[in-house]
């Protein structure tokens, strides 16, 4: 049987076709599929991996690649707060204009980490596949609740604010994940708050990464869910799935563990499977993003004259006032722009410490508002507020529904009889008047 023509071309051009290729995951599969295509690496190999490399992370994107790779590095001490603030700064991690990365790192020559590329390569595509999902579930409810209109698919700005806001969260979870005493992890939230995840970052930029928490608590949610209302044991240990954002420590702690995790359930093809990845004892946390959020509302209440802003942004005092504010860069996310227009209606009329992560802006949340542009030309501040009215009835109507007694009530039964079967020694997948699926220890019960 011949070759395909592809495998009979010169080494040289096999090589630009490698370096084509989407991510290293990708090349991988490649250069092991047939000895052609591993020849053509080998002799080309570091500026095969380079290009992939810079085609497939943006280079705004890129410092906060390096920053997520960062935060996650075992040699990184995170008891030693002044090294976790180093370890922003090494990156020209820059509030007022983004995160930048020294350039040498691509230069040719400059030697090439290829297990560092891989890290980077491999969770951008995570990345990549979480936006995908995320436009493709919220920019459909951003056209009907929020009357988005003319738009077929995500901006490349409104793509890099969704994937700036991932990375954002894969950082919090890198650095947050140790097993700090209550005394460290209350400094560490300082260092945080001053280096990254506080006053460092505008309200409505945060407002952003508070959409992308609600979207991966979605993701968990259709596997996490499914298992807490099913599963024998979790019926036992009376596993809320109800509760949502930082009421619900077990789904906190999940999230805690960050993008791989995710996309590990999200692309599980069975129950079974998620079961399995989910595991028997759920973790459980108060310190991820859907309490820190929140919190960090609170916390920027203090400011002065914050309850004169409204009457600052529009004048000439906001130049007074702009640190006040910490504009990512002019272009991305300043106060002309639509996520902050969206957000300056939206809370007109809030309290300070709501500012952030607001209970009735749950549903705008869930259209993305802050991650879209709205034209001023195609709309209006009254046309912007009547949606956001709209949508805070929702977030209302959908708080009701998870507190109907109804609801609840048959989530009781529904624990009490897991709990006893599991008693019983029954494990395995629960339905109302089906064993079929039960597995029992010692034989099943007369």
């Amino acid at each position: 049987m011949s070759e395909p023509p592809l495998l009979r071309m010169p080494l040289h051009l096999l090589s630009i076709v490698l370096s084509q290729l989407d991510n290293t995951t990708s090349l991988a599969s490649a250069i092991f599929s047939h000895s052609s295509l591993f020849a053509a690496f080998s002799e080309d190999r570091d500026r095969i991996i380079r290009t992939i490399f810079r085609n497939q992370i943006p280079p705004a994107l890129l410092g906060y690649a390096f920053l997520t790779s960062r935060a996650s590095s075992p040699d990184l001490d995170r008891c030693d707060f002044d090294n976790i603030g180093n370890c922003f700064s090494d990156f020209y991690f820059d509030f007022n204009f983004g995160c930048r990365v020294r350039e040498h790192i691509l230069t040719s020559e400059s030697p090439l980490d290829v297990r560092l590329v891989n890290t980077l390569s491999r969770t951008h595509a995570i990345i990549e596949h979480f936006t995908r999902d995320l436009v493709q579930d919220t920019l459909p409810l951003a056209r009907t609740e929020l009357g988005l209109r003319g738009k077929h698919g995500a901006t490349d700005l409104e793509v890099f604010r969704i994937q700036r806001a991932m990375y954002c969260f894969q950082v919090y979870c890198n650095l947050f994940r140790h097993p700090y005493d209550r005394p460290q992890r209350r400094r560490l939230g300082t260092v945080l708050a001053v280096y990254f995840f506080g006053e460092n970052y505008s309200p409505w930029v945060h407002e952003q990464l508070a959409c992308i928490h609600d979207y991966f608590e979605r993701v968990l949610s259709r596997a996490f869910d499914e298992v807490a209302a099913h599963d024998v044991e979790w019926g036992y240990k009376s596993i809320n799935w109800l509760a949502v954002a930082g009421w619900n420590e077990h789904k906190q702690g999940y999230l805690f563990r960050g993008l791989d995790f995710l996309y590990e359930l999200d692309t599980a093809k069975t129950y079974d499977e998620r079961r399995e990845i989910l595991g028997d004892s759920p973790p459980r946390t108060r310190h991820m993003l859907g309490t820190t959020l929140w919190k960090d509302g609170s916390t920027r209440s203090w400011w002065d004259e914050w309850h004169y802003f409204w009457e600052y942004i529009d004048t000439v005092s906001y130049e007074k006032h702009w640190f006040r504010f910490n504009i990512i860069s002019p272009s991305d996310d300043a106060h002309w722009s639509g996520p902050f227009r969206m957000w300056r209606i939206a809370h007109a009329d809030c309290w300070r410490e709501d500012i952030i992560f607001h209970l009735d802006h749950e549903w705008l949340r869930r259209c993305g508002y802050v991650l879209w542009d709205f034209p001023e030309a195609l709309f209006t501040d009254d046309e912007l507020r009547e949606r956001i009215l709209q949508g805070r009835q929702k977030a209302w109507i959908d708080r009701f529904r998870r507190n109907d007694g109804q609801l609840k009530s048959r989530i009781k039964h529904s624990r009490r009889e897991r709990a006893e079967i599991y008693k019983r020694g029954g494990r395995g997948y629960w339905s109302e008047g089906n064993l079929s699926r039960i597995v029992w220890t010692e034989g099943a019960p007369s």
